[in-house]
C-alpha cells in the first residue's frame, strides 16, 4: 500500500499534459463552457517603455514625438507575456502588414491560420455561425472578440492550418492572412509589423477598405509611403 502511494505522489508530480490535452479542453471552454474562466495576458506591451528581449529593438522612424508615438503601433515591437489559455482571436494585422512573431522561452503557443486568398470564406463563415453578434457589431472582425473552433470552419469549406511555436522558433503571418490561438503555459514572445515592398498593394487594399468601414487606421497610409520613398531616395544618394 505504502509503494502504491509513493507511486501515485511521484506520477502526480512528474505529469504536465500533452499540447494536445490542453488544446482539447481549450475548445471545450470556449465552444462548452460549464464554468466561468478567467486568465491574465500582459498584452502589447511596447519595447520602448519594457525593453526587448533581442539585443536591440527596431528603430522607429524619424520625426517629432507626435509621429514616433502614432507610428510605434506598428513599427515598434511588442512583448507579450502569456499564461495557460490566454487568446488571440481570429484577426488580420492592422492595414495587413506582415508581423513575425519571436517566442523568447516558455511554454508552446498554438496557432491557426488561413490564408489571405481564404479570408472571405472565413468572414462568411463568421456571419454564419455568429448571427447575432454581427448583428450587433457588423465589424465584429476588426475588434478582436471573435473566436471560432477550427473544425466549424472546416466544415464551411475553409481550409485551416495549424502550428505549433516551441521557444526560440519564429512564426510569420502574412498580409490578410486570419490568424488566432492560445497559449498552452506561462511564456514570453515579441512581435512586430513589417512593410516590404510587396505589401504595399495589400495597404492600399486596407486603406480603401477602413473607409467604407468608417475603421480608424493606426497610423497614415500615405505618410507611410512619402517617408518610404524619402528615406528610399536618400539612400540611392548615397551609393
Amino acid at each position: 500500500m505504502l509503494r502504491r502511494v509513493q507511486i501515485l505522489v511521484k506520477l502526480k508530480k512528474t505529469w504536465k499534459p500533452s499540447v494536445e490535452d490542453i488544446e482539447g479542453e481549450y475548445w471545450r471552454i470556449v465552444e462548452q463552457p460549464t464554468d466561468e474562466v478567467e486568465v491574465y495576458y500582459g498584452a502589447d506591451l511596447e519595447t520602448g517603455v519594457f525593453g526587448s528581449g533581442f539585443p536591440k529593438a527596431l528603430s522607429v522612424v524619424t520625426g517629432n514625438d507626435s509621429d514616433q508615438y502614432a507610428m510605434s503601433v506598428i513599427l515598434v515591437p511588442w512583448v507579450y507575456v502569456e499564461m495557460c489559455f490566454s487568446s488571440f482571436v481570429w484577426h488580420v494585422e492592422e492595414h495587413r502588414l506582415y508581423s513575425p512573431n519571436y517566442l523568447h522561452w516558455g511554454d508552446p503557443k498554438v496557432w491557426y491560420g488561413v490564408s489571405g486568398s481564404h479570408a472571405p470564406a472565413l468572414e462568411r463563415a463568421m456571419r454564419k455561425h455568429l448571427p447575432n453578434l454581427f448583428e450587433e457589431q457588423p465589424h465584429a472582425l476588426n475588434e478582436l472578440v471573435t473566436q471560432l473552433s477550427p473544425s466549424v470552419l472546416k466544415s464551411e469549406g475553409v481550409p485551416v492550418h495549424r502550428a505549433v511555436q516551441h521557444s526560440g522558433e519564429f512564426v510569420l503571418t502574412f498580409p490578410r492572412a486570419y490568424h488566432s490561438g492560445f497559449n498552452c503555459g506561462f511564456n514570453c514572445a515579441e512581435a512586430v509589423n513589417v512593410a516590404p515592398v510587396d505589401w504595399l498593394e495589400q495597404g492600399q487594399n486596407a486603406v480603401e477598405l477602413y473607409s467604407k468601414q468608417c475603421h480608424k487606421t493606426s497610423t497614415s497610409h500615405d505618410k507611410l509611403l512619402l517617408g518610404s520613398a524619402r528615406e528610399a531616395e536618400r539612400r540611392l544618394q548615397e551609393i
